[in-house]
């Protein structure tokens, strides 16, 4: 049995990438914790030699700033591991005319194009200076899209598992040109036998998909929300098919908008590790994912960095993990844990839901999450700002407490002003609008001070390079609040005839499925399919 490894992955490519002072930080916490690798997930984030488009304008890594990074990870105990992509989820490089010939479609590589070998040689040419570690995360997963863009057109139809594995030995190649030791996420094994599925219970895994694995790269099975010990009892059995142990990656709940969901993570650790422990696992990662923007503070989620340390580390006893949590930091764990008041605003079972992004966006005029509004919700979030502006203080937690207080603050007063906007509208009633245009101006008020909050959080922990997305969303927001509020002016003083938007009737977002709209909070991460249906 060889050493346990305690790995973290952070997410330095969706938007955010961690300035070198938190980044610190940071490696200080893992390390107080208990692990003992990192893996920094960097799609195009890192600039490589002989590719000046790969990362253009992102802000990414240089080799100096690795180094750097990687020797202060040596000082504290810690393997600063690459973690790449080779495959897919690189649709910002695409972008780039440079990369045009090597596009397949959506964010895939274009497979047996000697420019996207030449591409890839590159890559691993840079990582090979930058860190000091010999293992290295491939990625590989999510390619569902493989072989039906520009490689159906060039070469014609070919099974998808023959393209992946030719490729996959292709990569093997050249991780072995440069003495790399790789891993790789293993989802496209699964999905390649069960109809594009991953975590099953009793999945299918064919004899010739086990064998088409190369020797020589180790397996990383993600599973983020499981709840059943059967399905990871399964899946952990599966892939022993394939002569070794995975390693387990579960995941903080960073990535569902913008506060994180502990309780969630929490409740996913409490099945899994009892049977990974159960099973042998000796290796285990937990991720820290930013999709849609990196919107949810990193240090947000420390409850479950300590907890998935400490579990990893054998301990399952999960109050004395919430003791020892307020012992090392001084903050009780249901105290921390407030941070992810804003967004349960219902008593439906535990899930994702985030409203407090979602309502944020929802347009006054064409808010497609009308359906989803509630009665008693802007007092809930009035008391929540209450709460959290108890926390807003702490020398170390201060900054995103009074952050999540100020989207509170925002919330009160918006999260039902859409729905009110057109009962008004639709009832002809100027008298009773012209009153609550008052409320327009306190929102926008809000959503000013929430800003300068954010902007405080952000630049806290990342870089400035993504800032301007939220600029963007945010000052969108507050200019949609005053041209709202102007229309609805001049609809009062019959210098308009109509708003047609407030003419619709707003249908159920969840439309037949149940449990989505009608009064509750609802699963939605996009900002592009949330502020309008125009976009």
């Amino acid at each position: 049995m060889g050493k346990k490894i305690i790995s973290f992955m952070l997410d330095c490519s969706r938007n955010a990438i961690p300035n070198k002072a938190f980044l610190k930080k940071w490696i200080d916490i893992l390390a107080d914790c208990g692990y003992n690798e990192l893996q920094l997930y960097t799609e195009d984030t890192f600039q490589v030699k002989n590719e000046p488009y790969f990362g253009y304008l992102r802000g990414g890594f240089s080799v100096a700033d690795i180094k750097e990074i990687d020797a202060y990870c040596q000082s504290k105990g810690i393997e600063l591991v690459p973690c790449i992509e080779v495959l897919a989820h690189l649709e910002r490089i695409f972008r780039w005319q440079d990369y045009a010939k090597i596009h397949d479609t959506g964010d895939v590589l274009l497979v047996d194009e000697e420019r996207t070998y030449e591409f890839l040689d590159h890559i691993f040419a840079t990582v090979s200076k930058a860190f000091s570690s010999k293992k290295i995360n491939l990625g590989l997963d999510e390619t569902m899209l493989l072989g039906q863009g520009r490689y159906l057109m060039k070469h014609g139809y070919e099974d998808k598992s023959s393209i992946f594995f030719r490729h996959l030995g292709k990569v093997k190649t050249l991780t072995d040109k440069y003495g790399f030791h790789p891993m790789m996420w293993s989802d496209m094994f699964f999905r390649l036998d069960n109809q594009g599925e991953y975590t099953l219970s009793e999945p299918k895994l064919t004899p010739q998909t086990v064998k088409k694995k190369p020797q020589g790269i180790d397996l990383v099975y993600w599973d983020y929300n499981i709840r059943s010990p059967k399905v990871y009892r399964d899946m952990i059995r599966s892939h022993k098919k394939f002569g070794k142990m995975p390693r387990w990656a579960g995941a903080c709940w960073s990535f569902v908008g913008m506060l994180p969901h502990n309780d969630y993570a929490e409740e996913a650790l409490k099945v899994a590790f009892p049977i990974m422990l159960e099973e042998g696992v000796e290796e285990f990662m937990l991720t820290w994912w930013g999709d849609d923007g990196a919107e949810c503070s990193k240090l947000s989620n420390l409850p479950i960095v300590y907890a998935f340390a400490k579990m990893a580390q054998g301990e399952t006893d999960f109050e004395k993990i919430k003791r020892g949590f307020a012992e090392k930091y001084a903050v009780d764990w249901e105290a921390f844990n407030q941070i992810i008041l804003p967004n349960r605003i219902d008593n439906q079972p535990l899930d994702v839901y985030n409203p407090a992004k979602y309502m944020l966006y929802n347009d006054y005029f064409s808010g497609i999450f009308d359906s989803t509004v509630a009665v008693g919700v802007a007092e809930k979030y009035a008391e929540y700002e209450s709460r959290l502006n108890g926390l807003s203080t702490h020398r170390e937690y201060g900054y995103f407490f009074d952050c999540a207080a100020k989207l509170c603050a925002v919330l009160k007063e918006k999260y039902s002003l859409g729905v009110e906007t057109r009962a008004l509208y639709q009832a002809g009633d100027k008298e009773k609008m012209r009153a609550l245009l008052s409320r327009y101006d306190k929102v926008l008020s809000a959503i000013q001070i929430f800003y300068q909050a954010y902007k405080r959080q952000w630049l806290t922990e990342n870089t400035d390079c993504g800032l301007e997305v939220q600029a963007a969303r945010i000052g969108g927001l507050m200019q949609r609040t005053k041209d709202c509020k102007e229309r609805l002016q001049a609809w009062i003083a019959s210098d308009v005839d109509e708003i047609s938007q407030l003419k619709d009737e707003i249908l159920d977002f969840g439309g037949e499925r149940p449990n989505e709209g009608k009064g509750l909070a609802v699963v939605y991460n996009s900002y592009k399919g949330n502020f309008s249906v125009n976009y």
